[in-house]
């Protein structure tokens, strides 16, 4: 079973790699990132870093680590990217990314300077992060509420991430059975179940919503 986990966890990480080129991509073509919550991703880049000091802190593999800061990397890119993109309230998402980077900037160093508490640090941040990774979806949902709209918004960019979590949560289950081993996994499991449902409810939306405009255009023509 450890040879089947460790291929999922190889899925798991190329769909990772590979999640947000699809929204580059899209925003590029269209010189527009309007349909972008930035809330949405400040809270996945945000559990992103968080989930970087916990690698750090526990000392996990070096692998573990550079995935960890690319991933970081790759969402500090996106963020800004979408900034530049933005044709409304540029000012003030600018201030909000710069107020996220002030922030983090101060989490790190809390945390380095209590990093003598390793397990109890650890645990907390599993927690903390699956509890920002679900809460961060609702950002995005709500705007193409409100928008009624998902124009701009990567499908592809969900089905990587849908993709991404349920290799990684495969990889947890099938690796062992033991009940202590499960627990400790037990926050990015629930992380991965909930933020699956919630990628598939946005998918949701973009096929609702392209199916009334498609019917919309049909009702005009005759």
């Amino acid at each position: 079973m450890e040879v089947l986990s460790y291929i999922f966890s190889v899925c798991s990480i190329i769909f990772y790699s590979i999640v947000y080129f699809p929204q580059f991509n899209e925003i590029y073509k269209t010189k527009s990132s309007d349909g972008i919550s930035i809330f949405t991703l400040l809270l996945y880049t945000q559990a992103d870093f968080l989930s970087l000091f916990g690698t750090i802190i526990l000392a996990l593999s070096s692998s573990i680590i550079l995935l960890g800061w690319y991933h970081v990397f790759v969402g500090i890119c996106m963020i800004f990217f979408v900034i530049y993109y933005e044709t409304e309230n540029r000012k003030m998402k600018l201030f909000y990314a710069l107020l996220f980077c002030l922030i983090n900037m101060s989490i790190g160093i809390l945390l380095s300077a209590f990093s003598i508490f390793n397990e109890i640090i650890g645990e907390t941040i599993g927690w903390v992060t699956m509890v920002i990774y679900i809460v961060g979806r609702f950002p995005q949902i709500f705007l193409n509420i409100k928008r009624k709209s998902t124009k701009g918004l990567s499908t592809l960019m969900y089905v990587f991430t849908i993709l991404g979590n349920l290799f990684y949560g495969l990889s947890v289950l099938v690796y062992s059975d033991d009940t202590t081993y499960i627990m400790y996994n037990l926050p990015w499991l629930i992380s991965t179940f909930f933020t699956i449902l919630l990628d598939l409810f946005v998918i949701f939306q973009c096929k609702i919503i392209y199916i009334q405009k498609v019917e919309n255009i049909e009702k005009n023509l005759f």
